[in-house]
């Protein structure tokens, strides 16, 4: 019994840090939403500038992603992610230094970089730790933890700005990130073996991965095309919705302050801290299937949607609160995508198989924020306020028109899913 509770209690140790580090990488995601007029008033900057800024991190990601597969998969969570949270904070410390648009550019290039590598170390560790029956719920809590750096950057972002201003913020986030690259080399272990523990599941000796297999493997894998179109619609709409445009959308159309709609946009992040592992626990234990909640919560999440880009100035702005929530509430089976990866691919590829499609949904993310920039920017009317330009309501109608209609394009794709009931491919 003490051997078992102390293998629980290590690999929970070791999930802790690297999704400690997944914190740090998703608030760097969302903090251009709340940033998103002060940057514009810092460096004097478009709507388009302000959206690549945002997005620059998002296309380093998706890029690095055919790299730190392949990475993980041969050296380890241990390594890869304790040099993705020291990148990271450099990267943070130089965005906090930036008094002009190319420095600033570079440093969001760098943190995308670094936090490349940390959600796929750690499903990679959730997967050999945990059993693959447990994989859709840990996945799940993986998003909830990674999902409160979505929530840090939202209402207490904004609150820490207005009293230190955002380059403090961002020095001090700086440091937090290179603590925990410190812990990850102390702490963290790649698999139970490593730490003198037995695996949870039985299995043989560990293949040599080749990486040039693997890609062969994994790309020519239709189901993994599959998975990246279906996350590159429903995770660029998510982003470019949280990340970006929904504060702007809310102070510009309903005349909140900062706060106020930072605090509306975090219902989103709240809605998939309780969506995410109800998303895993249905797949895993009660319907037992990976295809069918999938096909449930994009449905509805592109119902939600449906709602929020109505005309001419969106919903009232006392459904505002619960839309928000239901956005992140059915958003949260994206879980289930990086589960699907690993199943429908051989487990020794499964870092490769898993960036790949991690890849999709941050390019997704990146194009789509840059789109909608241009097409708020192709509404503005000349209205500054303290130096960020003011949008119409008929600009963000059409900017969320965009989303609606990659949502719909998803539901077609999930019909498409390969049930895997829960099961690995054969190595």
């Amino acid at each position: 019994m003490t051997t078992a509770l102390s293998f629980r209690s290590r690999r929970l140790l070791v999930w802790s840090v690297l999704a400690l580090v997944y914190v740090i990488s998703y608030f760097h995601r969302i903090a251009p939403a709340v940033l998103a007029k002060d940057l514009m008033s810092s460096f004097a900057a478009t709507g388009v500038e302000v959206a690549t800024m945002s997005a620059l991190y998002l296309y380093a990601f998706a890029a690095m992603q055919f790299v730190v597969g392949a990475a993980v998969d041969a050296w380890g969570p241990r390594r890869a992610v304790a040099a993705g949270a020291a990148v990271m904070a450099a990267g943070g410390a130089l965005f906090a230094a930036a008094h002009v648009l190319p420095v600033a550019y570079g440093a969001r290039i760098i943190v995308g970089i670094g936090a490349s590598v940390v959600f796929i170390g750690t499903i990679k560790q959730v997967g050999e730790w945990w059993r693959p029956d447990e994989w859709g719920t840990w996945s799940g809590l993986t998003q909830v933890v990674g999902n409160l750096g979505g929530l840090l950057a939202a209402a207490p972002l904004a609150f820490v700005v207005s009293l230190s201003g955002w380059r403090a913020t961002f020095s001090g986030v700086a440091m937090v990130s290179l603590l925990l690259a410190g812990l990850c080399v102390a702490l963290v272990r790649d698999r139970p073996e490593d730490a003198g523990f037995s695996p949870p599941t039985a299995r043989g000796p560990v293949p040599r991965v080749s990486v040039a297999e693997g890609y062969r493997v994994v790309f020519g894998n239709r189901k993994t095309w599959l998975m990246f179109f279906v996350f590159f619609c429903q995770y660029g709409t998510l982003l470019s919705f949280t990340g970006l445009w929904a504060v702007p959308w809310m102070r510009d159309v309903y005349g909140m302050t900062p706060k106020e709609s930072a605090e509306i946009v975090s219902l989103v992040g709240i809605g998939v801290v309780f969506g995410a592992p109800a998303a895993g626990f249905l797949s895993d234990r009660i319907l037992r299937s990976r295809r069918v909640p999938f096909i449930l919560f994009t449905l509805v999440n592109t119902a939600v949607w449906a709602c929020v880009s109505v005309p001419p100035a969106g919903p009232l702005r006392a459904l505002l609160g619960p839309l928000c929530f239901l956005v992140g509430l059915t958003a949260s089976c994206l879980t289930l995508t990086w589960v699907l990866a690993r199943e429908v691919n051989p487990p020794r590829f499964s870092g490769i198989a898993t960036a790949t499609v991690n890849a999709g949904g941050f390019l997704g993310a990146a194009v789509t924020q840059n789109v909608l920039g241009r097409i708020l920017d192709g509404h503005w009317t000349g209205i500054l306020e303290h130096g960020a330009r003011r949008y119409p309501a008929a600009g963000y109608h059409a900017a969320f028109l965009v989303n609606l209609g990659m949502l719909g394009f998803a539901c077609v794709l999930t019909f498409a899913i390969t049930e895997t009931f829960g099961k690995r491919a054969p190595d």
